[in-house]
C-alpha cells in the first residue's frame, strides 16, 4: 500500500491522519533518508484529530522530534474575505 512522505513542512489536517509507513521504507530519491517518519529533516508539528502511522511500522512517527497534536479546537477559520 502507498504512503505519504514530506519533507521541511508542517501538516494540519481536522481529519484522522491514516498514513501506513511500511515496516522497511525504502528511500525515493537521493532527499529522502529512508526513515518511518511521515515527515523528515526539518520537520514541523503534525496536527490531525487522530494520527495513525502505526499499522505496519511500530516504530512509525510523525516527523523526527515525535512532536504532534490531536486535540486542537479551531478557534477562527480563515476565509478569503478576512485577507
Amino acid at each position: 500500500m502507498p504512503f505519504v512522505k514530506l519533507k521541511n513542512t508542517s501538516f494540519y489536517t481536522s481529519h484522522p491522519l491514516i498514513n501506513l509507513i511500511p515496516q522497511t521504507p525504502v528511500a525515493y530519491d537521493t532527499d529522502d533518508d529512508a526513515s518511518a517518519n511521515f515527515i523528515i529533516a526539518d520537520a514541523g508539528l503534525v496536527v490531525a484529530s487522530s494520527l495513525y502511522l502505526t499499522g505496519q511500522n511500530p516504530n512509525a512517527k510523525p516527523n523526527p522530534q515525535n512532536q504532534y497534536l490531536t486535540a486542537y479546537d479551531l478557534s477562527h477559520k480563515f476565509l478569503p474575505t478576512d485577507f
